[in-house]
């Protein structure tokens, strides 16, 4: 396997990692918080942690990474085009896993707060 290739999944790993922490430290804060505050109120704090605190989704990184990918598929080059190609296939495949991954995980944040 590539070791750039492995360095980056180690890295994104360790994104979701720390982005996990942080977000279970932030809805057990709101659960708590959420029960001294009227409703409308807690849902304005949640829209604010989600808008503006929790971390940038890794799907939408790889989103704009795969759009950047995408150009190069119209490049004069054909072994350029060719491989940036390949490159978004692939990309685009991992970025459905990531966001399917990601409704997974804010659908069990959700219920959790229920």
């Amino acid at each position: 396997m590539d070791p750039q290739h492995m360095q980056e999944q180690a890295s994104e790993q360790r994104q979701r990692e720390l982005g996990s922490i942080f977000s279970t430290v932030a809805i057990n804060w709101f659960q708590v918080k959420s029960r001294s505050v009227t409703e409308d109120y807690a849902k304005d704090i949640w829209r604010s942690l989600k808008k503006d605190v929790f971390p940038a989704s890794l799907a939408n990184t790889m989103q704009v990474r795969a759009g950047a990918i995408s150009m190069l598929i119209k490049h004069e080059r054909i072994d350029i085009s060719e491989a940036a190609k390949v490159v978004y296939e692939k990309m685009t495949q991992k970025l459905e896993r990531q966001k399917a991954l990601e409704q997974r995980e804010d659908s069990d944040g959700e219920q959790r707060l229920e």
